[in-house]
C-alpha cells in the first residue's frame, strides 16, 4: 500500500504595514535650578467683534463705510500715514503737533486792521514819513506784531536807493504816499517843479513795486492852493495830519514819544517819521497800551474812506 506523502503547510504571508511612528525624541525631564526663576506669562485673547454685536457695522448698515467709498481712506492709499511709515508721527514725538496742556492759557491776539469799519471802529491812521531806510523794516515788524497797518509817504530820492524796503511795505499791506522827491518847500517852487517832484516820486515807486500812489503829502505840511491843485493834476489827494507826535525832538526818550502817540483820538490821523530808531520803540509802546482801549490802526485811505 502506498503512502500519500504528507502536504506542506503554507504560511500566508504577512500583510499587516510596518511600524511608522516616528521615534519618540521628547528629551528627558530636566529639573529648573533651584536659583533660576520661572516666570509664568499670560496672553490674554479678546475675540473679535462679529457683526450684529452692538456697535458693529457691517456692510449694508445705514451710515457704514467700508474701504472704496468716497472719503473713506485706509493704509496704502495716497496722503495715508501709518506708525512707522517715514515722516509719520506719534504723540510725544519731537515733530508731532502739540497740544496745549494749559487750556485756560491764553496770549494777546491781535486782528488785522485791514477790514476794519471805521465807522464803528475807533480807528487812528498811522502815518510815516522821511523814509524808506534801513530804520523802516523795524516800524513794519512792530506794525506786523500788533496787526496794525499806515501808509508810508516814501521819499523819492530814497526809494531809487531802497526798492527793496519799498517792496518789503507794500507786501506787508501797508499803502505808499508819494512824499515827493527831495523834500522842498513845495510852494516856494514853479507849477513845472512841482509837477517833477511829484511825477519823479511816483515813477520810483511804480518800478520798485508796481503800484500807483493815490496820496501825497508836501514836506513839513508846506501847503498852498497851487500845490494841492499839482496834486490833483496827477491823481493825487494831499493829507496832512490832525497829530503831529515831533518824534524827530524826544530820539533819546522813546516813552515820550509813546505818550506823543498815546494823546490820539478816534479818526486821527498821526504823524511819525520811519528815519528814527527810537521811534519805532516808542510806536511799539503806544500800539500796546491803546490797543487795550479798544483803538484800531489802519492807513490814511481806509480811514478818509469813513469820512466821506
Amino acid at each position: 500500500m502506498q503512502r500519500t506523502p504528507a502536504r506542506p503547510t503554507i504560511t500566508p504571508p504577512d500583510t499587516t504595514p510596518p511600524d511608522t511612528t516616528p521615534p519618540d525624541t521628547t528629551p528627558p525631564d530636566t529639573d529648573v535650578p533651584e536659583a533660576q526663576s520661572t516666570a509664568t506669562s499670560t496672553t490674554t485673547v479678546t475675540e473679535p467683534p462679529s457683526p450684529g454685536d452692538p456697535g458693529v457695522q457691517s456692510p449694508g448698515d445705514p451710515g457704514a463705510q467700508v474701504p472704496g467709498d468716497p472719503g473713506v481712506q485706509v493704509p496704502g492709499d495716497p496722503g495715508v500715514t501709518s506708525p512707522g511709515d517715514p515722516g509719520a508721527t506719534s504723540p510725544g514725538d519731537p515733530d508731532a503737533p502739540q497740544v496745549a496742556s494749559d487750556p485756560a492759557t491764553t496770549v494777546p491776539i491781535y486782528t488785522s486792521s485791514a477790514g476794519a469799519d471805521c465807522a464803528v471802529s475807533k480807528c487812528i491812521a498811522l502815518t510815516f514819513s522821511g523814509g524808506p531806510g534801513p530804520e523802516t523794516r523795524q516800524f513794519l515788524q512792530v506794525l506786523q506784531a500788533h496787526g496794525a497797518h499806515a501808509t508810508f509817504f516814501v521819499t523819492g530820492a530814497q526809494v531809487t536807493q531802497n526798492a527793496d524796503v519799498v517792496a518789503a511795505i507794500a507786501g506787508s499791506g501797508n499803502e505808499i504816499g508819494n512824499g515827493t522827491f527831495s523834500q522842498p518847500d513845495m510852494t516856494t517852487l514853479s507849477a513845472a517843479d512841482q509837477a517833477t517832484e511829484l511825477r519823479e516820486t511816483d515813477d520810483a515807486v511804480r518800478s520798485a513795486t508796481g503800484i500807483e500812489p493815490t496820496l501825497f503829502r508836501p514836506m513839513g505840511g508846506h501847503t498852498s492852493s497851487d500845490v494841492v491843485a499839482a496834486g490833483k493834476r496827477q491823481g493825487l489827494t494831499e493829507v496832512l495830519w490832525d497829530l503831529d507826535t515831533q518824534d524827530y525832538s524826544d530820539q533819546s526818550d522813546p516813552s515820550a514819544v509813546a505818550a506823543a502817540i498815546e494823546r490820539a483820538k478816534p479818526g486821527q490821523i498821526v504823524m511819525l517819521h520811519d528815519t528814527f530808531a527810537a521811534s519805532a520803540t516808542g510806536l511799539d509802546q503806544a500800539l500796546t497800551v491803546l490797543a487795550k482801549k479798544g483803538y484800531v490802526f489802519v492807513t490814511a485811505s481806509q480811514l478818509l474812506g469813513s469820512r466821506r
